[in-house]
């Protein structure tokens, strides 16, 4: 260790200890929202990349469909592919490594920014493609032309092109501009219920949108999008921020939240910390269990109260109805966690 210097103290999380667990993080901050002209303003009529800002990257993937297949699948920005990495190395600070593999969306940004994390994380980590992934396909006029896993292992070795999908592209094909909000939320249920039922005590980490994100704990935490409104849909991206993470640990056949198994990301006054409000109203939450509750530390539960069983005459129980109809009287009702 250098002379001057105080090497970091990290509590190492305990959550994970023997058991099953999914860390679901959202893809870096992508290009075409930071930059919405970049392909008119940087991509010359020859084909030529020219960037004109720092946050650009310093090269762009040679598509085989070319430059304007860029339209609709973004790659990430200096920026997402800096923060991606440090990203890794605090799941490996933190104790959360070893990570068995990396499940993406084909999506290039997800691509990217598993590639970045593992990276980060500095160990040999398989990155599985996973088209039943992709973003809710009522947004889209036309299906992307997705990059084939082959042609990701030559551009990213740890991709692994051997992977059996749940679903191909083809299929996701059928539902553009036409999937339901039940739909693409069953979609993915049933492709995380693939992916996670065998695999005991292994710990996968899928990069995803933020779409998808709130599907995955849906899923995880048996919970129809009841609660979910078009305007939510919308605003998905605000809940979810770039690279914010939600993890969970399967503990008796239950997914649990565990918080914060490592510290939040801060840059210029904005944090990746997800919208805990959001995921409360909108996740059925048991009786006995706080929401969004971490694990261990579970016991804020409401005891039921002990029946007396002692008849109360007709008298008494209009007194006393008069009475708490007074005292109700200007007071607002709240609402407890449970």
């Amino acid at each position: 260790m250098p002379v001057g210097t105080i090497s970091a103290t990290v509590a190492q999380h305990k959550a994970f200890d023997e058991k099953k667990a999914v860390m679901i993080v959202r893809n870096a901050e992508r290009v075409d929202r930071i930059f919405p002209e970049w392909l008119n303003v940087n991509i010359t009529e020859t084909g030529e990349y020219m960037p004109n800002d720092l946050n650009l990257p310093s090269n762009i993937i040679n598509r085989p469909g070319g430059y304007l297949d860029f339209e609709n699948d973004s790659p990430i920005t200096e920026l997402g592919m800096l923060t991606s990495q440090v990203f890794g190395r605090a799941l490996r600070i933190f104790n959360v490594w070893p990570i068995s593999r990396i499940i993406t969306s084909p999506a290039l940004r997800c691509v990217q920014t598993a590639s970045a994390i593992a990276c980060g994380i500095h160990k040999p980590v398989p990155i599985c493609i996973e088209p039943a992934l992709f973003d809710w396909l009522s947004w889209y006029a036309t299906m992307p032309n997705l990059l084939s896993p082959e042609f990701l292992f030559d551009y990213e070795n740890l991709v692994d092109y051997k992977y059996k999908p749940c679903i191909g592209v083809q299929q996701l094909k059928t539902l553009v501009g036409s999937e339901s909000l039940t739909a693409f939320y069953d979609r993915i249920r049933m492709c995380i219920s693939n992916l996670l039922s065998g695999r005991e005590k292994d710990r996968t980490l899928i990069v995803c949108h933020s779409t998808v994100m709130d599907a995955i704990i849906k899923a995880l935490r048996k919970c129809e999008p009841l609660a979910i409104t078009a305007v939510d849909m919308h605003k998905m991206g605000t809940y979810y921020p770039y690279l914010s993470t939600v993890t969970l640990t399967n503990r008796q056949d239950r997914w649990l939240f565990v918080h914060e198994p490592i510290t939040s990301f801060t840059h210029f006054g904005i944090s990746n910390a997800v919208d805990i409000e959001f995921i409360n109203r909108t996740t059925k939450v048991r009786r006995t269990e706080h929401p969004f509750m971490p694990v261990g530390l579970g016991k804020n539960k409401i005891k039921p109260k002990k029946s007396t069983n002692k008849k109360v005459s007709k008298k008494k129980r209009k007194k006393s109805s008069k009475k708490s109809r007074k005292s109700s009287k200007g007071k607002k009702i709240q609402w407890q966690a449970t």
